[in-house]
């Protein structure tokens, strides 16, 4: 009789292990408490989805997690290549005592392949299938576990785990963690792939029509002779301009599309992980799904700012103009950043009259910008004060202004850093890039949106002492305005 259990998973077994009532003891190892185990597993599995500076050392990390899940000697990364069909290995881990870290039973892989299941064997030396292999002798190879990994459209290749040492080491507790943890590294494969291929096309195209650009130049400066000759000079460069923006915009919504869809799987599986911490009572691993979730939530953020940047910079935005009270819209932006502020131990005031009144302008894009702002400040002060004074008022010409300042006793500004402010993905110099991170896109934004709105924003800062921001916009904006 066969000892080989083999095991039919699709992309739920992640949720179906969360689900199932933990097992008893029995003959079959099952260290620790199986609950506890697949969350560490779901944990890890979404740190590696939320790592983007971690693509491209993906395959290690699938491989070292294992040992950390189960008790493997031996784990082997084996992708098909599309090329030639052939096995390859991509990444591999064993520990010292063994003499062959990437080494794995091909016979086995290719069962799995085949049969597109997971395989169990508890001692591959007297398996019936297995264990007239001379691979499998040679290597000494006891109990082994492989599992396919299920691309979206092919089985992408396997993961192969065994133990040289001892026969009977794994259970089918441990396949279907093995098998979940296969499905998750797939998904973390093709990602990865997916952006690598996104950012080469996108270097390709963009490589495609700067020597397009220059070669339409250099032909054009050479012809050119009088006025219509620069003419033409002058439509040929805004149609390359245009078409470089169109390839942009169209990177930059494909971009957005492919990294929201895993984003919102992190988003969902970190709230799913969080709400089973508390049903366990596993309250100290709350911190690190915190950790998950606001990684995941900062990326999106940055996703969400260039492209606005890119539809605004396109023309394609438009403000949406509705009446709303301004006293309620301030509340709730100071609600929203006072747990920023705290972070740095500063002190947030808002200050604006008790008759402020309505207002008629794009609510969201007034959020938007003092959010901008006041993170701004937050972000630069460390135990300090940061104020937020509003008022309205009539200008010289009789329509009526909002004024919106922001100022903080931060770190402040040089004038030769001024000279730098609003210009997107720059920020004031390089040092301050790296102390306090940042795209640079959030006052350049800002300036945007003002000026879609009829206004702008300027600036005052003393090196050392702080800096102030102030907005100003109209109150009411009319049909034309918008």
């Amino acid at each position: 009789m066969s000892i080989v259990k083999e095991l039919s998973t699709d992309q739920k077994t992640l949720e179906e292990l969360l689900e199932e009532p933990s097992p008893s003891a029995s003959g079959v190892r099952v260290p620790g408490d199986p609950a506890r185990r697949k969350l560490e597993l779901l944990l890890k599995v979404s740190e590696s989805l939320s790592s983007p500076e971690a693509a491209d050392h993906l395959p290690d990390q699938i491989v070292r997690l294992l040992p950390q899940m189960l008790e493997v000697e031996r784990a082997v990364l084996v992708m098909v290549d599309e090329a030639d069909g052939q096995l390859a290995v991509k990444a591999s881990y064993t520990e010292a005592k063994t003499d062959a870290p990437g080494m794995f039973s091909r016979q086995i892989a290719t069962h799995v392949l085949e049969n597109k299941v997971a395989v169990l064997c508890l001692d591959a030396k007297t398996d019936e299938r297995f264990g007239a292999s001379d691979s499998i002798t040679m290597q000494h190879i006891r109990a082994t576990m492989c599992a396919p990994l299920r691309g979206r459209n092919t089985i992408m290749g396997v993961l192969y785990a065994d133990n040289v040492t001892h026969a009977g080491m794994f259970g089918e507790e441990d396949l279907k963690l093995l098998a979940g943890f296969a499905n998750q590294a797939a998904i973390a494969l093709e990602n990865a792939a997916l952006s690598r291929r996104i950012v080469e096309e996108a270097r390709a195209r963009e490589a495609e029509l700067t020597h397009l650009v220059e070669e339409r130049t250099k032909s054009l400066r050479e012809a050119l002779q009088d006025a219509e000759t620069q003419r033409h000079i002058a439509q040929e460069a805004q149609q390359v301009a245009e078409e470089a923006n169109r390839v942009k915009g169209r990177f930059l919504a494909s971009m957005s599309h492919e990294l929201r869809t895993p984003l919102g799987a992190i988003l969902g599986y970190t709230d799913l992980l969080k709400d089973t911490a508390r049903d366990i009572g596993g309250e100290e691993m709350l911190p690190d799904f915190e950790k998950i979730e606001s990684a995941a939530n900062h990326l999106m953020s940055v996703i969400n700012d260039i492209l606005d940047f890119s539809k605004v910079e396109a023309g394609k935005m438009a403000l949406f103009v509705e009446e709303f009270d301004l006293a309620r819209v301030l509340r709730e932006v100071q609600d929203t950043v006072q747990p920023l502020v705290g972070r740095k131990a500063n002190v947030l005031e808002v200050r604006f009259p008790a008759d402020i009144g309505t207002v008629r302008n794009d609510e969201t894009r007034i959020r938007q910008v003092l959010f901008n702002l006041l993170s701004n400040a937050s972000k630069f002060t460390e135990k300090g004060r940061i104020l937020l004074d509003v008022s309205r008022g009539r200008a010289d010409h009789g329509d009526e202004r909002l004024r919106l300042a922001v100022s903080d006793s931060g770190i402040g500004m040089t004038e030769e850093q001024l000279q730098k402010l609003f210009q997107a993905f720059t920020q004031a110099d390089e040092s301050t890039s790296k102390k306090y991170g940042g795209t640079g896109l959030g006052l350049a934004l800002s300036r945007q949106f003002c000026r879609m709105m009829g206004g702008d924003i300027s600036v005052s800062s003393i090196y050392g002492q702080g800096t102030t921001f102030t907005v100003d916009i109209p109150a009411l904006v009319t049909a034309e305005n918008a």
